[in-house]
């Protein structure tokens, strides 16, 4: 369960700080602008300000970092940590 608290935390801090901060040194500000780059999909470009498409890769990377025995309990981290991170920038942002 903790794992999953974990993950969910690790996907709050990367989503909002990469969609709405400029991070330590400005590099989320610089993955942002190399993401919105004219050349780059509308799909692609639309993600660079969507604090739930960040959160939805920082909950991987916490459920990575959490080290799962299987791939199971990864997918269920990695989902359950999305879920935890939506369900904070939605109710517990304001």
């Amino acid at each position: 369960m903790i794992q999953i608290v974990i993950s969910g935390l690790i996907a709050v801090g990367l989503g909002d700080m990469l969609a709405n901060r400029a991070g330590p040194g400005g590099v989320s500000l610089v993955v942002r602008e190399w993401l919105s780059d004219t050349e780059r999909p509308a799909w692609v470009q639309a993600g660079a300000q969507c604090v739930y498409c960040f959160a939805f890769y920082g909950a991987f990377a916490g459920a990575l970092l959490t080290n799962p025995r299987n791939g199971q309990q990864m997918v269920r981290r990695w989902l359950a940590g999305f879920g935890l991170a939506v369900f904070a920038f939605l109710y517990l942002e304001k």
